[in-house]
C-alpha cells in the first residue's frame, strides 16, 4: 500500500479534512466551499480504486490505471453531479466550473499520483 504513502495523496486528504473541519468553526471563502471538494474529488477517489486495483487485482505496485479510465472517471463524475442530479431533484445546481475542477483533479492524479510504484 505504498500509494496510501503518496504525500501528493495525503496532502488531498489533509487539505479535504482541514478544509472541512475549518469550516465547522470558520467562514470560508465562497470560491473554496464551491469548488475545492471537487477538485479533490479524483485524486482522493482514483488513488482508493487505483490501491483496491494494486492489492487485489494486479498484486503489483508498479500497476497504474490507464488513461482511459482517468478520463472514464472524469466524465462519469461530470455526467452525474453536473448533469443527471441538477435535472431531477433542486437540491443540486448544474455549474459548468465543477466539471473545470473535475478536469482539474483528474490532471492532477494522473501526473503526480498514478505512477508506478516500487
Amino acid at each position: 500500500m505504498e500509494l496510501l504513502k503518496n504525500k501528493y495523496f495525503i496532502s488531498c486528504v489533509l487539505l479535504f479534512t482541514v478544509f472541512h473541519l475549518w469550516q465547522d468553526f470558520f467562514s470560508t471563502t465562497p470560491f473554496l466551499s464551491n469548488y475545492l471538494d471537487d477538485l479533490l474529488c479524483l485524486p482522493i477517489v482514483l488513488s482508493g480504486v487505483l490501491a483496491v486495483q494494486r492489492y487485489f487485482s494486479a498484486h503489483s505496485q508498479r500497476f497504474v490505471l490507464p488513461t482511459s479510465h482517468i478520463v472514464f472517471s472524469f466524465v462519469f463524475i461530470a455526467v452525474i453531479f453536473e448533469g443527471i442530479l441538477p435535472a431531477i431533484s433542486a437540491k443540486y445546481t448544474q455549474d459548468f466550473y465543477d466539471i473545470f475542477a473535475y478536469a482539474t483533479g483528474g490532471f492532477f492524479f494522473s501526473v503526480f499520483i498514478n505512477q508506478a510504484g516500487d
